[in-house]
């Protein structure tokens, strides 16, 4: 046996030598001295020794029992220290996840209202056949505002010559759409749009005769004017019209006023030219780098 275990088995043994005279004692029993203050006198009570052992093992557990309360209640003071926190900055993380929400919605608005403004510029075609497969749409770019791209593009023009009598742009203002040729034999946009304030004066492209002047859901208040060689013209969106059906009608006559009647997102006017009833392109019967 090695020297440290001989060590601590003889302050065992001490240890239970100084004991003995105490269990000796409590197997005769205990007495309980009772001396109430100012009387002078005392009480003696008797206990025997399995009640004193009895009385010493309850007093052990109602300590033990205090002590475990005090650790069990500092526990959850503290679990609840830390839910207060945790909710506190749950509490931010929503306040913050709304911001972002607002944010998300903001930049959705303004990249929506971006591109609304390029497609009044006349930048950012709304469809076009996209790159993959035929019929595929997706957004295309030009370079350039679609008024001065007629100048650009139209020598390739072919198939009409230029009418010798000339037309006129029906109002004063920018060119925000241009003519889209036919796809899957429908045209994507039949005409062009020229953006001008609300009541800016509408005139007749050439001399003619009013066919229709009336209501339609898509061109709202609308004119079509007869000229003569198989040609008409159309003018939509108008906020009134000033003319009605019969009535022949000369170039540069104030036809209707510019509106936003009908499917609109702003004050224009929808401008088509007609041939055997057929849209064809504007820039083959005026100069709208002019415009």
């Amino acid at each position: 046996m090695n020297y440290p275990m001989r060590n601590q088995m003889a302050r065992a043994r001490g240890a239970i030598k100084k004991l003995r005279p105490v269990l000796a004692h409590m197997r005769k029993g205990f007495s309980l001295i009772v001396t109430p203050h100012g009387t002078g006198t005392t009480v003696t009570f008797d206990l025997p020794a399995n009640v004193g052992v009895i009385l010493l093992v309850l007093v052990s557990v109602f300590f033990a029992g205090i002590g475990f309360v005090g650790v069990t209640y500092t526990k959850m003071a503290m679990l609840a220290v830390s839910a207060s926190r945790l909710r506190a900055e749950n509490q931010s993380l929503r306040t913050e996840n709304e911001k972002v929400k607002e944010i998300q919605a903001e930049l959705a608005r303004i990249e929506q209202l971006k591109q609304q403004i390029e497609t009044w510029a006349g930048i950012t075609e709304e469809k076009s056949a996209g790159p993959g497969s035929a019929g595929e749409q997706g957004p295309v770019t030009n370079l350039w505002p679609r008024r001065y791209t007629y100048g650009i593009m139209k020598p390739f023009y072919t198939g009409f010559a230029s009418y010798p009598k000339g037309m006129m742009l029906p109002a004063d203002g920018w060119i925000s759409r241009g003519f889209i040729a036919e796809a899957r034999g429908k045209a994507e946009h039949p005409g062009i749009d020229i953006v001008a304030s609300k009541g800016t004066p509408v005139r007749c492209a050439l001399d003619g005769v009013v066919k229709e002047a009336r209501w339609d859901e898509v061109y709202g208040n609308f004119v079509v004017v007869e000229h003569g060689d198989s040609l008409s013209t159309i003018y939509g969106h108008n906020d009134k019209t000033l003319v009605k059906e019969g009535d022949h009608v000369t170039k540069g006559q104030i036809i209707a006023t510019v509106g936003s009647t009908g499917k609109s997102t702003a004050p224009h006017v929808h401008f088509e030219i007609l041939r055997n009833g057929k849209p064809v392109d504007p820039g083959v019967y005026m100069e709208l780098t002019k415009s």
